[in-house]
């Protein structure tokens, strides 16, 4: 059972059933969760998963704004409203200056037309409505992008204590990519984000790293194709040019998008406990990985084996994890004794 931490500040009503729950482990981000009544399993679970969680209850937007004024002022900068049913409606309609908050996300709101107009107050944000408000929500969404807003809707089922299913990693998601932390990786390399990622399953950690060959022949190609959310849709937590040049695209915290259908040890989905490199290679066999590219690539197993348990095991190559065989052949010509070779110096 996670421990309560009472916040109430002597004199001051509105933090009287305020509570923090304290991430357990590595802290994630912060939130301010808002229900006008209950909310207590869904704070715990935030806090299980990583993050801050300060729990307020207020059922009349007077005491809304009361206590999350004072909500704001106890968590600082950069946190992130997640709003959970009828709250949603008395947050967008209080009068308390958002100022230093990152986004908002606004759980199985009820639409209706005493919603306030859409403004960038609480933005950027993210509806996650239970039909049938899916379409009213969609509309809503129109009417705020045009009004400048940065704002999107999926209609998705499940709940904030239900792990891992899709409105929890939702939430974590939109959580991570807006709490401002720096990104969890190799020190001193370039970091360009990719959109391509999603938030880890709870309980899985990296024990694995998966080699690709790029096919594509520059990193200034391979970054643009990481880049698009669109088409491709892929991405990897690194990409290793052949002069040892590295890029890190995605935050080892999350899951890159390189291994597709893939299976490892008969655990499925590789994507989730893994680190993707790629390496800039035509993968035909014949193009070499030059000492230096492969000097950089032991540098990101090295730093990786620093935090996790990677053991040699677990370094594999794309075609040796992707279903059904023999769907990828990558990296082509790469000589994993090379690598280990590397690593024991």
């Amino acid at each position: 059972m996670a421990c309560l931490f009472g916040l109430a500040v002597s004199g001051r009503a509105e933090g009287e059933d305020s509570r923090l729950f304290e991430a357990t482990g590595e802290r994630l981000g912060r939130v301010i969760l808002l229900a006008e009544q209950a909310g207590e399993s869904e704070a715990e679970a935030l806090q299980d998963l990583g993050f801050d969680c300060l729990l307020v209850q207020a059922a009349r937007v007077e005491d809304l704004e009361e206590k999350l004024a004072w909500a704001r002022r106890e968590l600082g900068a950069g946190c992130v409203v997640v709003s959970l049913d009828g709250s949603a409606r008395g947050l967008l309609s209080t009068q308390v200056d958002a100022g230093d908050v990152a986004g908002c996300v606004l759980i199985a709101p009820f639409l209706d037309s005493s919603w306030p107009p859409p403004s960038a107050k609480w933005g950027p944000l993210l509806l996650l409505p239970r039909e049938p408000q899916a379409t009213a929500c969609e509309a809503w969404v129109k009417q705020a992008r045009a009004a400048g807003v940065e704002a999107e809707t999926r209609s998705v089922g499940g709940a904030i204590d239900r792990d891992n299913d899709p409105l929890q990693k939702s939430v974590r998601r939109f959580v991570l990519a807006h709490s401002g932390l720096a990104p969890r990786g190799l020190p001193g390399v370039t970091f360009v984000a990719s959109p391509n990622w999603d938030v880890r399953s709870k309980g899985d950690t990296i024990d694995t790293v998966v080699v690709h060959a790029t096919v594509i022949n520059t990193m200034e190609a391979t970054q643009r194709a990481f880049l698009d959310d669109k088409i491709r849709r892929v991405s990897a937590h690194y990409v290793v040019d052949r002069d040892g040049t590295i890029v890190q695209m995605v935050d080892e915290r999350a899951s890159a998008w390189h291994a597709g259908v893939s299976e490892l040890e008969g655990r499925p989905g590789v994507n989730d406990f893994s680190v993707g490199v790629e390496l800039i290679n035509l993968n035909d066999g014949k193009d070499p990985y030059p000492n230096a590219q492969v000097a950089a690539l032991a540098r990101i197993i090295q730093d990786l084996r620093s935090r996790w348990s990677v053991p040699d095991g677990r370094i594999v190559s794309h075609a040796s994890i992707a279903r059904p065989v023999g769907r990828k052949s990558d990296p082509l010509g790469f000589d994993f004794e090379r690598l280990y070779r590397v690593l024991d110096r």
